[in-house]
């Protein structure tokens, strides 16, 4: 369509006139639409936005493998033309100008470690403050071991590293059950079982031991693995030897790889990726539990639960007379005596050679007359302790209810890790009891308080021996953790349920007092913590930091203190499980073979639970009680060796998981000057808890000599500590009457000091001697 106009139109004048609207309106006629009532069919219609998916398939090109062999040679120049090039003046100039940046460069690397990374310790200061809550604080679960059957819904009473080998751990798992609940079920045998787990397999463990009770302490050997020691709920005594059961794993695992070696095409390998975990399921079932090698003769066994159980370091036995002698012969560098405690008051000591007639104690006379029949032959060697105490109450008849043990180590020995292979004989040992007590002992004989049979020559001990040294009321409650710290082995750890206690027993060193015996009963301990609104199930010291403690507590968390940052409250909690916690044990660091010494020293740290190794475990399978054993480290810093690049720790709860943890960095790495800082902390706090206690005892008017461990019954302590019974000489030996209180020591120094100085000056003093 197109419209066109005349062209004499165009340019021609406009004229506009105003007009109304209504003038414009145009009436329109009313019709019907026809498309109004027009039916239309509703339809469904689906549409699809994406392509259709099509199957094909792809190949890559194949070629023939055609055998091949390449050869280079070096580009070399002419002889001539070589002796040119060096002999220019291009060269020379070129080496003249380069000669002293190498010679720097050489002499950098030889002042400084090329390979040490500088980044490594960039900021160490900062980042060992627990104040900054970043992510190297975290505590990274590394693994989590469950047996379905043997442990799930299960306390973890007991965790023990293996001390030979990374990534192998023991556990042991007792029932959940309730003193009640057990009496209704002592017409019923249910075995319990001990397992041991390999970092390797997470699923089934690598070996069971089985028991006939639940198991509440065990260890391995320190220097024969092979051997695992545990004390029972009914009081006895096991010991395991699991060696056949390595053999024999190590020989299936060993078949594996030549039953499929035939298969050489990719469906056999396909298959045989895929019934790998059917092998794991029928080498784990052709791998029997292990059964008990011995079995201690339940008569002369504990009255009570077993406690607490250590190997006696290498090269140091107990012969049937309670005395310590030195492992002569094959037996120097083997361990092969423990010793276990229990509620009963009993401190036995068992002994592996017990059938060797050599190691033949009354105890174990008495045992095979009483089972010789009529012909007069003995069936069998009974297992029975080589030697056994009785620790009785001070203040009240009857036997202490121990708890957790200790083995004392000489200052030497603590001092210097056991350098030079000299066996640390002393028979001195730390306890703790179920009514909170903390005990010091001998188990050595020693002259009875009041007559006594001295004659009789029995493997438990003289009746009427004087064995406690002295003993303090510590905790309220029961005694759950008694350990001494890795870096000052005078510095002791006990745990209860609401707090924790730090003492400091090295004050005998001081001035000369009681000779080897530990004053630390009249100061009380040097730090008492708040009380905790959760309950504490475990405790242990950190192996490699001085100032750091770890606490497990019943509702699933891992406290962590750091007293270098600060000390009335934690200062890091870790959130492990739901359920409690209830052991605990920092992984020991392994010796190495080039260590001249390493049978002796491996043998003596793990004896005591490992050289800087937490150990706690829980004693009330039903409340989860723990302990804590951490072998004391070199007196003069942290342990030697320690690897700190991965520091790990296992605990235990009550639902029966093992959970593997990674300490981080910051907690694991000493900061600089950490041990002395934690040194003049620690000295200050026992010299200000010994001006208390003497302010204390001068204005009550107490200025009468030590008192007797008798004389001091029910004493109360300082507020905010727990009160103490003070501490008595050796049995035979009493206590100096010219010192008075707690300056008498003090006054016995300054009169040596008095008498060196007159005689360096040439004087004569006034005073008597």
């Amino acid at each position: 369509m197109s419209v066109t106009k005349m062209s004499d139109e165009l340019n021609a004048d406009y004229k506009f006139s105003d007009r109304d609207a209504d003038q414009c309106f145009v009436e329109w006629r009313q019709h019907k639409d026809p498309n109004y009532e027009l039916t239309r069919l509703e339809q469904d219609v689906g549409l699809q936005g994406t392509p259709p998916l099509v199957d094909g398939t792809t190949q890559t090109s194949w070629f023939r493998s055609v055998n091949s062999a390449l050869q280079y040679e070096p580009i070399v120049m002419e002889p001539a033309r070589r002796r040119a090039e060096m002999d220019s003046d291009k060269i020379q100039a070129f080496l003249a100008r380069v000669l002293p940046r190498v010679e720097r460069a050489l002499q950098q690397n030889e002042t400084l470690d090329v390979f040490l990374d500088p980044f490594a310790h960039l900021l160490e200061e900062e980042d060992a403050s627990l104040g900054n809550k970043n992510n190297e604080n975290a505590m990274r679960e590394l693994r989590s071991f469950t047996d379905l059957v043997y442990s799930k819904n299960k306390t973890l009473t007991a965790i023990d590293w293996h001390p030979r080998r990374h990534g192998v751990v023991a556990v042991a798992a007792a029932a959940n059950a309730s003193f009640a609940r057990r009496l209704d079920l002592l017409d019923t045998v249910e075995s319990s079982f001990i397992l041991i787990w390999n970092f390797v397999d997470l699923i089934h463990p690598q070996i069971m031991l089985e028991s006939p009770q639940d198991v509440l302490a065990m260890r391995f050997n320190p220097t024969a693995p092979h051997l695992v020691a545990a004390g029972l709920y009914n009081g006895q005594v096991l010991v395991w030897d699991f060696s056949k059961a390595e053999h024999l794993l190590s020989k299936m695992k060993t078949a594996k790889p030549s039953s499929g070696s035939g298969s050489g095409s990719g469906t056999a390998a396909t298959a045989s990726t895929a019934s790998s975990k059917g092998r794991d399921d029928d080498t784990h079932k052709q791998v029997p539990p292990v059964k008990p090698l011995y079995v201690s003769y339940i008569d002369v066994s504990h009255r009570r639960p077993v406690a607490d159980l250590q190997w006696l370091p290498a090269g140091v036995e107990v012969n049937s007379r309670g005395h310590v002698v030195a492992s002569t012969g094959a037996d120097a560098g083997a361990v092969n005596q423990f010793v276990t405690i229990a509620a009963d008051g009993q401190v036995s000591f068992w002994d592996l050679r017990f059938k060797d007639p050599k190691y033949r104690g009354m105890t174990r006379a008495k045992v095979d007359k009483a089972g010789t029949s009529k012909d007069g032959v003995v069936p069998d060697v009974h297992f029975v302790p080589i030697y056994s105490i009785s620790l009785s109450k001070v203040d009240s008849p009857g036997e202490l209810t121990l708890q957790t043990l200790w083995l004392e180590k000489t200052r030497d020995d603590a001092g210097t890790g056991g350098e030079g292979g000299a066996p640390t004989l002393t028979s001195k040992f730390y306890c703790g009891t179920e009514e909170g007590e903390f005990v010091y002992a001998d188990w050595r004989p020693h002259a009875p308080a009041k007559g006594g049979n001295k004659g009789e020559d029995g493997a438990r001990g003289d009746e009427g021996a004087e064995y406690v040294q002295w003993l303090c009321r510590d905790h309220s409650r029961p005694v759950l953790g008694l350990c001494a710290s890795p870096s000052f082995p005078n510095i002791f750890l006990t745990a209860s349920e609401s707090h924790f206690h730090l003492w400091n027993v090295s004050q005998q060193y001081d001035g000369g007092a009681v000779e080897n015996v530990p004053v630390a009963a009249t100061n009380g301990p040097i730090f008492v913590s708040p009380l905790t609104p959760s309950v504490v199930t475990c405790v242990a010291f950190s192996p490699s930091r001085p100032g750091v403690i770890f606490l497990g507590k019943a509702d699933g968390m891992l406290e962590v203190w750091d007293f270098l940052d600060q000390s009335h409250r934690s200062s890091l909690s870790i959130g492990v499980t739901a359920c409690a916690l209830t052991s605990i044990e920092f992984r020991p660091q392994l010796v190495t073979a080039n260590n001249p010494n390493s049978n002796a020293a491996n043998a003596s740290a793990a004896g005591t639970g490992g050289a800087g190794a937490g150990r706690a475990k829980a004693t009330d399978v039903a409340g989860a009680r723990g302990r804590n054993n951490a072998g004391p480290g070199p007196a003069g810093g942290n342990a030697p060796g320690t690897n700190v690049k991965q520091q790990l720790v296992a605990v235990g709860d009550q639902i029966g998981n093992l959970h593997i943890l990674e300490v981080p960095r910051t907690l694991s790495r000493p900061t600089s000057g950490e041990r002395a800082a934690m040194e003049a902390y620690f000295k200050r706090e026992s010299e200000r808890m010994k001006s208390a206690r003497a302010s204390k005892t001068s204005s009550s008017g107490n200025d009468g000599g030590a008192p007797n461990l008798r004389q001091n019954r029910g004493e109360e302590g300082a507020p905010g500590t727990a009160a103490a019974t003070n501490v008595t000489p050796a049995a035979g030996k009493e206590a100096d009457s010219t010192r008075s209180g707690p300056a008498g020591a003090d006054d016995d120094v300054f009169k040596q000091m008095e008498s060196e100085f007159c005689r360096d000056m040439g004087l004569e003093t006034a005073r008597s001697a």
